[in-house]
């Protein structure tokens, strides 16, 4: 479908690209649009809109490229895809956020769902090592490639569905702020600029919301489509590795939903948002991103998701980190600073460099 495209020599591949991530973040915007105003029916709280379905909403650019990436073969984009989104959200979407404007974080994102996150983070890592066929001898030898196996991907999705059902009993348990969630919600979650006054809640409303989210699903698996073959086909022209494209390009592209949500949040101080969509996507592109693409990985060649050494020895460990500084900072006060959030886009540019210096000396 692509071939004529991709004739015309880098033009071609990063034509595709750019329209790939043009497509992407119109498709995201129009998902998220849908999400947000269904949640104002559903009368669910601030925080729980921004774990979950803000945060599964800006997710789905992640599991369109990744599951594509998967079904094609490209282990590398789909796995530095999910990394690279993964630290790109933390380091650089929460340190911006966090220097236009101090962030507060929620006691229960503390106690609950950031622990989570950094709990499941190890435990991907852990899985990965375990189901790999190469013995735990040669580990330490450089060499070793990871695997993540069908049955992880359903272990994962399984922790995924019974996070949902929790988070869906703590709704029920919270019905009786329903008439102030109504209003937080109208005022915080994307408002309708050309009609400020209009109720987006409501059962006439649910159908048109249902097809932008449809639409807006349907935009993203395309921009996928083409976003995996213009970047396999940059990488191999430019000898790039497919786990640094994945890492940079596609997971910057993919997280700039989140950049712009977490940012507009930040900014008219609506902290729950904020930083529960970050810890939501990242919850997210563990437990079904990951886990969804390791149940379809059966049918490839390897028979599951290849992680390669790589990955294994820098760029999982450095998610890892990561996770844990956002452990850390959140912490401390409550709150990420203007200075911590500096401190975020530091880290992320020194592994943007590390990234060029492997790369190169690979």
């Amino acid at each position: 479908m692509y071939d004529i495209i991709i004739q015309w020599g880098i033009l071609g591949p990063a034509l595709l690209i750019v329209v790939g991530m043009i497509v992407l973040i119109g498709g995201g915007e129009t998902l998220l649009k849908g999400a947000s105003r269904l949640a104002v029916a559903a009368k669910i709280p601030p925080i729980i809109v921004g774990l979950t379905i803000v945060a599964f909403a800006t997710s789905a650019p992640e599991l369109a490229i990744t599951l594509s990436a998967t079904l094609k073969g490209s282990a590398e984009i789909a796995i530095g895809n999910i990394v690279g989104s993964n630290i790109c959200n933390i380091a650089l979407v929460l340190g911006v956020a966090a220097v236009l404007s101090p962030v507060a974080v929620c006691s229960s994102l503390i106690r609950r769902e950031i622990p989570l996150m950094v709990a499941i983070t190890f435990l991907a890592y852990i899985l990965v090592i375990l189901c790999s066929e190469m013995p735990l001898s040669s580990l330490f030898t450089g060499q070793f490639e990871g695997m993540f196996l069908p049955w992880t991907g359903a272990l994962m999705v399984s922790i995924l569905i019974a996070y949902v059902g929790w988070t869906i009993y703590e709704i029920r348990r919270h019905r009786a702020n329903n008439e102030i969630i109504i209003q937080e919600l109208e005022a915080e979650i994307l408002p309708d600029t050309e009609h400020p006054d209009a109720k987006i809640g409501g059962r006439k409303n649910i159908g048109i919301n249902l097809c932008l989210i449809a639409a807006g699903l349907t935009l993203l698996i395309f921009a996928a489509d083409i976003l995996v073959q213009g970047s396999v086909q940059v990488a191999r022209m430019m000898g790039v590795s497919e786990l640094v494209i994945g890492l940079t390009i596609l997971a910057v592209g993919t997280s700039l939903p989140e950049l712009m949500i977490t940012v507009m949040a930040a900014i008219k101080g609506k902290s729950d948002i904020a930083v529960g969509n970050i810890i939501g996507t990242n919850i997210f592109n563990i437990l079904g991103v990951w886990g969804i693409s390791a149940l379809f990985s059966g049918a490839t060649a390897a028979g599951g998701l290849v992680v390669s050494a790589r990955a294994l020895y820098f760029d999982m460990p450095v998610m890892l980190l990561v996770a844990v500084f956002c452990i850390v900072i959140c912490f401390t006060d409550r709150r990420v600073t203007r200075n911590e959030g500096v401190f975020l886009l530091l880290c992320y540019a020194a592994y943007l460099i590390a990234l060029c210096v492997l790369d190169g000396g690979s």
